[in-house]
């Protein structure tokens, strides 16, 4: 079977379905309630786009530099977003079917929802959401200052034992060595990263390239779910396990017989 966890870090799964922002729902009907034009620059349109959720009923916005010809449905009547080419003549218009939606949108409220669960401490989803935020936006200055921000504060929430920034690292693999350490050398291996507390607090740091920063934001998103999520998740199933034996006639016979 294919794996198709890459659509799970999506938005809109196709022309019907999306990953819900509120309920975390996957793969559920959505419907297109509004389309509204906005000034982003002097000469640039864009386009907001109001989605709401058919299972949660909530309603979430997502920006685009397209105008879709036809964009209203209501959970999935309407099988698809269409859209034509800026430069075409309005009286002669050919519609095309969009394939992958997220890719013609480059803002989403909320943001950064699928990976930043509420089990991490709130200070280190906030700083997260912001840097995946100005990433959307192609801000990498920020983007980057606040992630290497996120990275500092966990070190500080989970305290980090070491005199610089790689020795607290690794102190953190040591701490969880179920978590893959290819996670780990990762950050380890950040070179323009530093205990310093001066250099921490005036983020004077050069933005990372898109490639570099994309790389360290799924490596620290996959971190913190490891250490804030997953032993959660490990617990609850645990309690749904131990509360179903303890219904179950043909456990208590097993345990009487031992």
């Amino acid at each position: 079977m294919a794996d198709q966890s890459a659509l799970d870090r999506k938005y809109f799964i196709d022309h019907n379905r999306y990953n819900c922002p509120f309920c975390n729902s996957r793969s559920v009907v959505y419907s297109v309630e509004g389309r509204e034009e906005i000034d982003w620059t002097d000469n640039t349109k864009a386009w907001a786009y109001r989605i709401t959720c058919g299972g949660c009923g909530k309603t979430s916005l997502h920006l685009s530099h397209y105008k879709f010809s036809e964009y209203r449905h209501q959970y999935g009547v309407t099988p698809y977003f269409k859209t034509k080419p800026e430069d075409q003549d309005e009286n002669d218009v050919k519609e095309y079917v969009v394939t992958d939606l997220d890719n013609f949108f480059f803002y989403h409220q909320p943001t950064s929802f699928f990976t930043i669960n509420s089990l991490i401490p709130e200070k280190i989803r906030a700083l997260v959401a912001e840097a995946d935020g100005c990433r959307k936006m192609n801000f990498l200055v920020g983007a980057s200052g606040a992630l290497r921000k996120a990275i500092y504060e966990l070190l500080k929430q989970q305290k980090a034992e070491g005199t610089e920034y790689q020795s607290k690292i690794k102190w953190l693999k040591t701490k969880y060595p179920y978590i893959f350490s290819e996670y780990f050398d990762a950050l380890a291996n950040i070179q323009d990263m530093t205990s310093d507390n001066l250099h921490e607090k005036d983020g004077s740091w050069k933005p990372w390239n898109r490639s570099d920063f994309d790389y360290f934001l799924e490596t620290t998103k996959a971190v913190l779910e490891e250490i804030y999520v997953k032993p959660e998740e490990r617990k609850t199933m645990l309690g749904k396990v131990t509360s179903l034996k303890s219904k179950s006639t043909l456990a208590q016979t097993s345990k009487k017989s031992s």
